[in-house]
């Protein structure tokens, strides 16, 4: 998925189609960060340079047709396109999509009714978002006493819990749930609260998986044998008899 995303970020950043060796630099980028997140491996920062001098040279060329905060500098600007678009957009946007692409093939009545027309994709996206939240947890740091709570607290919060609490049988992939309930009436929340620094994208994810889901489903038919778990670690999965702890090597 990440090409897609690459190629669909840079227009919107640019305004014109995304060449080639622009893609393969946003991309190798990405890739980078997912490796490095899901601790399969170290960050090579050289990537992360290279796609950063390729954003300052484009924004001192005058080549971003979209004003930019004016309190940064080039660098800053660089580095705000980057994490914003180039890093967490495109990561973001592609495990979201692996994971609806990947529910669907796994479930071929309804990869069938999404073909047929009987099945509403924006249900399977719900369910999808439901059951396979894109983050584990997200944190706040208490400005003032709540309770027993004091000041300066670090809070986490659940999503998989959160996204499986009220639901009737919660572990099943089940799209036709959402013919009868709405996401501002039960535990789902795949974007965060929009009264509390809510994820910039949530107008325009449905939109795009929606169009990349469709056309993929024209093109392809979905299968898969791999099991699915909230997080896709699919960058050297630990065997569940291996204990945690340094690397062989010490790192």
């Amino acid at each position: 998925m990440m090409p897609i995303w690459a190629e669909f970020y840079y227009e919107m950043v640019f305004d014109e189609p995304c060449p080639k060796a622009a893609r393969d630099l946003i991309v190798g980028n990405a890739n980078d960060v997912v490796t490095s997140l899901k601790c399969c491996g170290l960050r090579h920062m050289a990537r992360r340079e290279r796609l950063t001098r390729y954003l300052v040279t484009r924004i001192e060329a005058g080549e971003v047709p979209h004003r930019l905060p004016d309190v940064l500098t080039v660098q800053e600007r660089a580095w705000y396109l980057q994490g914003t678009f180039f890093n967490t957009a495109v990561v973001q946007s592609s495990e979201a999509m692996a994971h609806l692409l990947m529910a669907i093939a796994q479930h071929p009545d309804v990869q069938r009714g999404l073909l047929a027309g009987t099945v509403n994709l924006d249900h399977v996206m719900d369910e999808a978002l439901r059951l396979y939240p894109l983050f584990g947890v997200a944190h706040r740091i208490t400005t003032g006493e709540i309770g027993t709570i004091p000041t300066g607290s670090v809070l986490l919060f659940n999503y998989p819990d959160f996204h499986q609490a009220g639901f009737e049988h919660p572990e099943r992939f089940d799209p036709e749930r959402w013919k009868t309930l709405s996401a501002k009436d039960v535990n789902h929340i795949p974007y965060g609260v929009t009264a509390n620094r809510a994820c910039p994208a949530r107008g325009l994810m449905p939109v795009t998986m929606r169009a990349v889901a469709q056309t993929t489903l024209a093109r392809f038919e979905l299968r898969t044998s791999a099991a699915h778990t909230r997080s896709i670690p699919n960058r050297g999965p630990l065997p569940p008899d291996r204990p945690v702890g340094r690397h062989p090597t010490g790192r």
